[in-house]
């Protein structure tokens, strides 16, 4: 480390030492404060709880679900990053109603490989208080490369308390990396037999790279079948379910985040989740 101004750098010194930076003062302030955030002596030990959600067929709800996961981790004080894994998914910052705020988006991360700097990601995503997301824009569709979504999550353990992943039903390399990387995988499946069957499919796949997969069953049930006999036929454990809330349907038009008010089935059941992954009292109802 050195100052800006000195004729010696102080690079000759460096390659004597083995050092693997050289910083000069004051120009690398910045770089030298993530270094102390990252590495300082209140930095949490335990690593972030990653969950992964994926939908048993198109339209099953597990976006709203992995937003209001990352939601609820959010409003329990856990610092949250909303991960959206699905280039065709429309986009998970409009399911927070966060289109218009500034920060990058995926296309900009693409080419990220390695280790990355995980106070540098939290501040140029979207944010608002504990809770950042990444997400898709509505520009050209590209592939998102299984390095960066590994570096992404990495700095994610390094620098979060609580992960959410919204994953495609068709898992590419990409999405296999963050089923590996996840602690816990839900399924959400409607209680329908055209669901089950297509669901059954997905569930072979996830299974693959997820030993801990269960089954989240959404109403309503037109056949009457019920969450149990879904979840006996997928031969998946039953971590929940979810009844019809048309609140928050009419809420995402208007640009409200799903379980923001601690309400309702989706709020109960994020809050359960949340508490039983990371042993934090969850927020109910403001």
């Amino acid at each position: 480390m050195g100052r800006s101004g000195e004729l010696d750098p102080g690079w000759e010194v460096a390659e004597l030492i083995g050092a693997e930076h050289v910083a000069t003062l004051p120009a690398a302030e910045p770089w030298l404060v993530d270094r102390f955030a990252e590495h300082g002596a209140d930095r949490p030990v335990a690593a972030a709880r990653i969950v992964a959600v994926l939908g048993g067929r198109g339209g099953a709800g597990a976006s709203i679900l992995a937003g209001g996961l990352a939601v609820t981790a959010a409003r329990t004080r856990l610092r949250t990053l909303l991960v959206d894994a699905d280039p065709l998914g429309g986009g998970l910052d409009l399911v927070l109603g966060w289109e218009q705020l500034d920060g990058l988006r995926w296309p900009s991360l693409t080419d990220a490989d390695g280790r990355v700097d995980a106070p540098a990601l939290v501040r140029a995503l979207p944010r608002r208080g504990d809770l950042v997301v990444l997400s898709w824009d509505r520009g050209d569709l590209l592939a998102l490369p299984a390095p960066a979504m590994a570096a992404t999550l990495d700095a994610a353990r390094r620098g979060r308390d609580f992960v959410a992943v919204d994953l495609p039903r068709q898992l590419d390399d990409a999405a296999v990396i963050a089923l590996q990387a996840a602690d816990r995988a839900y399924l959400v499946v409607p209680a329908e037999l055209r669901a089950i069957a297509a669901a059954s499919r997905v569930a072979a796949t996830a299974a693959l790279h997820c030993a801990d997969l269960s089954v989240i069953v959404r109403g309503p049930a037109p056949g009457r079948l019920r969450a149990d006999e879904v979840a006996r036929a997928l031969g998946l454990p039953l971590a929940g379910t979810l009844r019809p809330e048309p609140a928050i349907v009419r809420g995402l038009e208007r640009g409200e985040a799903p379980a923001a008010t601690g309400r309702g089935p989706l709020a109960a059941l994020c809050q359960r989740i949340v508490a039983e992954l990371t042993g934090a009292p969850t927020a109910g109802a403001a």
